[in-house]
């Protein structure tokens, strides 16, 4: 492996589903709802698993609202409230297979840092229940600078962090249109994942060279060889 002066990660659909921390969120929904409405919580859960996966994340709750005859603010919460205890709870997230220990992999080589985006205090949840804290250098959350990816603001401040440098440091995402196109603007040589919602994804260039494996373990397995 060519000297690299630090790994620069993405969390989510990198290290961990992203599904699995909608799920979870909807679990707290749902249990929530049962406590207010008086409906029973498997019933709501299930429904809303069935509206995410038929129709996806926006609008599943009014969906919800609507299939229960539910009114906001009336007879059950208001979808602002269901939002803030969404955002708001505690999740239960588990690393793709083998991506913990190929994280420990990389950190025995150089310093890493997550770089993610998404609501601040929901990334900072996420990286809390993965125990990013404690098994990276950096946890770098785009949202506190207000700058979004493929803005490289976030890989700059882990950058800065780690005392490392651009043209030696290695992107490893998901997504060709933030974290790629971020490592492009950065300078920085880039890996791709294929796991998440964009792993079948095909885009045209500037991202043809990247390399790609089918998952975070299998991209580490190949760097270490």
């Amino acid at each position: 492996m060519a000297a690299i002066s630090a790994f620069l990660v993405d969390l989510d659909d990198t290290l961990a589903a992203e599904h699995d921390y909608v799920l979870s969120g909807y679990r707290a929904v749902a249990a929530c709802l049962a406590e207010e409405t008086g409906a029973e919580g498997a019933a709501v859960l299930a429904r809303l698993r069935y509206e995410f996966f038929k129709f996806g994340r926006v609008g599943a709750f009014d969906r919800l609202y609507k299939h229960f005859g539910w009114t906001a603010g009336g007879n059950a919460p208001s979808i602002p409230d269901l939002v803030t205890v969404y955002r708001e709870h505690r999740p239960s997230l588990a690393f793709y297979d083998g991506a913990e220990a190929a994280l420990a992999q990389l950190r025995a080589r150089a310093p890493v840092a997550i770089v993610t985006d998404g609501a601040e205090a929901m990334q900072a949840r996420k990286a809390q229940a993965l125990g990013l804290y404690a098994k990276t250098d950096a946890v770098i959350l785009c949202d506190s600078l207000g700058k979004a990816k493929p803005d490289p603001a976030g890989y700059h401040a882990a950058l800065e962090t780690l005392g490392a440098d651009a043209a030696s440091a290695l992107v490893i995402g998901d997504d060709p249109f933030h974290d790629l196109e971020a490592a492009r603007r950065l300078g920085s040589r880039a890996i791709r994942v294929r796991t998440g919602r964009l792993a079948s994804l095909e885009t045209p260039e500037p991202w043809s060279g990247t390399e790609e494996y089918a998952s975070f373990a299998a991209a580490v397995d190949g760097l270490l060889k």
